[in-house]
């Protein structure tokens, strides 16, 4: 099992002095001369820390004349021996062989595609002898399986756009402990020379080629009594498999299948390596150390755990800003704790803390630098949250997805699920004064500003649509096509408020022509008798299957004003007609634009299916119905661009050191799976037997408020959300 690889030595200094050995660097040669330079040239600056140590540039018989011409310019330079191989022997046979001329010293493999750190080998070495029985040290990489960073154990793209010199700035703080491992990787491995002559070189015969041969040392080094490392000391840049190419699958496969034969336990050593994944912490740590040092704000997003649009907002939003801010996430698991989510796109880390006293989670946020708080959708939350701003010192960002937050209820709906302009009056808005007055407030869209400000006046506010990087929000209406009959669809998980009663009355009015199918790509809180639903879907899949479906026309049946409506934005996207409510964020986002028809919220039903029929007749004649309203929509433009990295800002940060005893206690975990509760599990199981025919009509007779009350109390999440954890 892997395990802390305790030091018995007590300073650098005993360290260095106790390596008995000099060391080597081999460098097999096969390809591609502009990434080999990157890697002799980062070798060489690292061979001035370590003095008396020796380059061996191997050409293993290259194809490419520019590898010779390269090498060749290296030849009289001290410390490097170039050499070339009469034929192309492999890559195992190539290491061993400069194994061989490296005499008594330690050895340090790297391949021609990695960039290494000027401390490297030096740091490499010092770890290498912190212990007695420590064979191999592996720094961190991008690209190096259980080595890497801080994605793991996969090729990590994180770090990409930031330079070298800043990643390895942070790896020279404070010296983390090792780790041992089942195996060593290859890419940049240190090997003592002690441990090659107890154990013997790499076995050529089984590995030829390369892939494994690391991992077949490595498992006789243990059987041998001795330790594989993994430093987070040192960081080494791994472009990866540029000599074998198309070749590397086949390779790797062969490879496995041969450790499988020899060592039958291996692939489950690394299976529990993984699982335990005892450098979790050590990654974490070196993450906000680099975070620490860049030149992007991090903005610390603070949303409700229950999907659905402000879950897509955050996601499309930290995609837009991903190259030039840094994300992490604050998500609220129960009334005792929330949740932490470090790292986008790929959630690296979670972080639990506990709710109510935020004192824990706000050393950390300190620690880490956190320059603005952008706060979403605070359900679940502590009322305590809004304190974070003003604890951390930084700014705070407020975005309007619906006005829970600004009047005590999401929707301004009546126990019927209409819009009720009461609740504006009488509503209660959550935000501290002090918050409003230092936040800068984002309204998506008019309506909402407008709603809002009837009672609440923020110091600052600026109205923007959200980003939307996968949809086309102004593109062309389609003409219409003329049919025998037209299938007319609704969009979303409709519950009261959203228009699911409405929608039925609709499909009631319309049934008697026989020339329109009414259908719900996605579901609603009960079965809707005349319509056909198809669902739960995936957002990314939304496009198609409204093209799948046979969607002629698109109606919208809110009875509240919605701000914003990503399924508005899919709906415009496919280019086809619209009908909608002239409420919220409908009027001004569709303005101007043709084949759009709008009607009065409190229409009667039997009016608006005759709007329904009186549209397609319209369609059928036109096929382009200009626009008939010419709202002036005044967004700031391009906010999500340049003005919101400004409002976000740069603190300036204070150096300090990140106390790995600290991190080490934090409960982390990465590669974060969300499962379902139980009760989650039971409201799976009451949902798909729900739409049977003879269940859905029990549930009719059910008060709605009552079925409310019923799936809250088994989960606040959608749908959607809830059957991707139950799988």
């Amino acid at each position: 099992m892997p395990r802390v690889v305790a030091s018995d030595v007590y300073s650098i200094e005993e360290i260095a002095c106790r390596r008995e050995n000099g060391v080597s660097i081999v460098v097999p040669i096969y390809k591609n001369a502009e990434v080999t330079l990157r890697c002799i040239l980062s070798c060489l600056v690292a061979l001035e820390r370590m003095p008396g140590a020796q380059l061996y540039l191997i050409n293993d018989a290259s194809p490419e004349r520019e590898i010779k011409a390269l090498l060749s310019s290296f030849m009289e330079h001290q410390s490097v021996h170039v050499l070339e191989n009469q034929s192309n022997l492999g890559f195992v046979h190539t290491v061993n062989r400069g194994v061989e001329l490296a005499g008594n010293h330690d050895v340090i493999l790297v391949n021609s595609d990695v960039v290494v750190s000027p401390d490297c080998f030096e740091t490499l070495a010092l770890d290498a002898y912190s212990n007695k029985r420590i064979a191999t040290v592996s720094p961190f990489s991008n690209n190096a399986t259980i080595c890497s960073f801080p994605e793991f154990p996969v090729e990590s793209t994180t770090f990409s756009d930031q330079p070298l010199i800043r990643l390895w700035s942070a790896f020279n703080s404070a010296r983390l402990p090792l780790i041992s491992a089942p195996t060593g990787v290859g890419f940049c491995l240190y090997i003592k020379r002690r441990a090659l002559i107890e154990i013997g070189q790499l076995d050529a015969k089984n590995f030829p080629r390369g892939y494994g041969e690391e991992n077949d040392f490595c498992q006789r080094a243990i059987a041998h009594g001795w330790m594989n490392a993994i430093s987070a000391n040192c960081y080494a840049h791994h472009e990866g498999s540029i000599s074998f190419g198309s070749q590397k699958d086949q390779l790797i496969e062969r490879a496995m299948q041969t450790l499988d034969r020899i060592y039958p336990t291996y692939h489950q050593q690394v299976a529990q390596f993984i699982s335990a994944d005892p450098l979790v912490h050590h990654r974490l740590l070196r993450y906000l150390q680099v975070s620490f040092q860049t030149a992007s704000p991090i903005v610390l997003h603070v949303l409700h755990n229950l999907g659905g649009g402000v879950r897509q907002h955050v996601d499309e939003l930290k995609d837009v800003i991903a190259k030039k801010i840094i994300s992490f996430e604050l998500l609220p698991l129960s009334s005792e704790a929330c949740l932490l989510r470090i790292g986008h796109p790929n959630r690296l880390f979670s972080v639990s803390f506990p709710q109510g006293n935020f004192s824990e989670l706000l050393l950390f946020l300190q620690l880490a630098g956190i320059d603005c708080v952008h706060f979403h959708q605070t359900s679940g939350f502590d009322a305590s949250i809004y304190d974070l701003p003003l604890k951390l010192s930084c700014k705070s960002i407020i975005t309007a997805h619906d006005f829970q937050a600004f009047f005590g209820t999401p929707t301004l709906t009546d126990s019927n699920g209409r819009f009720d302009n009461a609740k504006i009056e009488t509503g209660v808005c959550s935000i501290p004064r002090a918050i409003l007055d230092s936040s800068l407030v984002i309204f998506p869209s008019l309506s909402t500003k407008e709603i809002v400000l009837q009672k609440i006046v923020p110091s600052r506010h600026v109205t923007t649509p959200h980003p939307e990087p996968g949809r086309n929000t102004a593109s062309d209406a389609l003409p219409f096509k003329r049919k025998k009959s037209y299938t007319i669809a609704a969009v979303g998980a409709l519950g009261l408020e959203k228009g699911a009663d409405r929608l039925e009355a609709v499909a009631k009015e319309l049934a008697p022509c026989g020339k329109f199918q009414v259908k719900l790509i996605g579901y609603a809180y009960r079965l809707l008798t005349g319509v056909t639903t198809t669902g739960p879907y995936n957002d990314a899949d939304l496009k198609d299957i409204i093209r799948s479906e046979g969607a002629d026309i698109l109606l919208f049946t809110a009875l509240w004003p919605e701000t914003y409506s990503y399924t508005l934005s899919y709906a415009i996207d496919s280019g086809l007609p619209i009908i909608a409510p002239r409420i919220g964020a409908f009027s001004e986002r569709t303005a101007g634009r043709p084949n759009v028809f709008l009607y009065d919220i409190d229409v009667d039903n039997d009016k608006l299916a005759a709007l329904v029929s009186e549209a397609i007749a319209e369609l059928e004649e036109l096929a382009v119905i200009p626009p008939n309203e010419q709202l002036v929509v005044n967004y700031l433009p391009d906010f999500y661009v340049a003005p919101y990295l400004n409002e976000v800002g740069l603190r300036r940060r204070i150096s300090h050191e990140l106390d790995f005893t600290y991190i080490s206690g934090l409960q982390v975990t990465a590669r974060e799976v969300e499962k379902a509760t139980f009760r989650e599990k039971i409201f799976i199981f009451l949902w798909r037997y729900s739409h049977t025919f003879g269940v859905a009509q029990l549930l009719r007779l059910l008060p709605f408020g009552l079925k409310r009350y019923l799936k809250r109390s088994l989960t606040r999440r959608s749908v959607i959300d809830v059957r991707k954890r139950v799988g």
